[in-house]
């Protein structure tokens, strides 16, 4: 009778010789107990494909992305983080705080009376609209001197302002839409922007900080780490030169595989960072099993926007760094979207030929 290995769809890694091997209906009973009808005996029963090489783009982005997106080598066309848009990414797609002005703080705290989440005391980071502490203070937001580089990092991070707004100004004059006294922020000797361990603390849930003062920078999630060959920034990935793809598995043609961040720079993502079969030059294997699943890399206003957009980092993704760069579940009930998108990307079912996918993912 015919013999499978137990294990022959579950790893990617060499069958030892004295692998045990179980017979067809052995396998019936281990993995298709719970189902119904005959397609999981089918499954085992069909015939294999061959496994063929993933297809490798090579059209050139222009401007090589302004240096902040992703090149698409497949279209030449640059996926852009937040705060850039275009064919190039050389297009600003601000997202400001609500009621800001021009110099990026807020227009007046008597002129709007509306409270909004977004709303900002100190100084926006228009980007992706969030808001920490004003450059004035020991712990603002200084950003990137003017003239900089796209992408240039602010020269200091400052401590977020999550929704902390004063309910007055510091001579005492009430502000409608704020519930924090105002020392609480921005008293000299205590304030939660001046004082390194301040008697009131504003949350600290932005994505990449950590601790009650934010005092711990940490990873930013993406979903496989970026696959070790790109840079994570609040859920998107800026993969390096010649890689390319949601995740940054893909290789652009002629480019040879290099070892990924969490081979020697930073060893603490190996337990966050797959192989992703798909994308692997040669094949893992010579042959594999339908069904094969597309999976389209959509504009990032349909995915890795909505999470640099994000003002939890426990929101839309099912894991959180924390000091140490250990991680932690966040238990959001929509981070099951996230956790279907990485799965289907590092599944060995996933093509990246449209040629022959039996169904797609978008």
């Amino acid at each position: 009778s015919l013999q499978l290995p137990i294990s022959q769809e579950s790893s990617l890694e060499p069958k030892p010789e004295h692998a045990e091997t179980h017979s067809v209906d052995d396998i019936f009973k281990l993995r298709c107990h719970l189902t119904r009808g005959e397609w999981c005996r089918d499954y085992y029963l069909q015939k294999q494909i061959a496994w063929k090489p993933p297809p490798r783009g090579n059209k050139e982005c222009v401007k090589n992305c302004n240096n902040v997106g992703t090149c698409d080598y497949d279209t030449g066309i640059c996926l852009c983080p937040a705060g850039w848009d275009g064919p190039d990414c050389t297009k600003p797609f601000k997202r400001p705080c609500f009621n800001m002005g021009p110099d990026k703080r807020d227009k007046g705290w008597w002129n709007n009376t509306e409270w909004s989440w977004s709303r900002c005391t100190g100084l926006c980071d228009d980007d992706w609209g969030m808001c920490y502490c004003p450059p004035d203070t020991k712990y603002g937001r200084q950003p990137a001197p003017p003239g900089s580089p796209p992408g240039t990092p602010p020269i200091k991070q400052g401590r977020p302002l999550y929704n902390c707004h004063p309910n007055s100004d510091g001579a005492g004059k009430k502000v409608p839409w704020g519930a924090v006294p105002y020392e609480d922020l921005y008293d000299k000797e205590k304030g939660w922007c001046w004082v390194d361990t301040p008697t009131f603390q504003c949350p600290c849930r932005i994505d990449g900080m950590f601790g009650i003062y934010c005092e711990h920078a940490v990873e930013h999630s993406c979903l496989n780490q970026c696959s070790g060959h790109g840079q994570c920034s609040y859920g998107f990935c800026h993969c390096h030169e010649g890689y390319y793809g949601y995740d940054c598995s893909r290789r652009r043609q002629a480019v040879e595989a290099r070892p990924g961040l969490e081979a020697k720079e930073r060893p603490w993502l190996k337990p966050h960072v797959m192989p992703v079969p798909a994308a692997l030059d040669p094949p893992p294997r010579s042959s594999r099993k339908r069904p094969l699943i597309y999976v389209y890399d959509l504009p990032p206003e349909f995915n890795s926007r909505l999470l640099q957009y994000r003002v939890e980092r426990g929101y839309c993704m099912y894991k959180g760094f924390m000091p140490g760069n250990k991680t932690d579940w966040t238990g959001w009930t929509y981070s099951v979207e996230g956790v279907l998108h990485e799965s289907l990307l590092l599944s060995e079912h996933r093509t990246l030929d449209p040629e022959e996918a039996d169904f797609f993912y978008v």
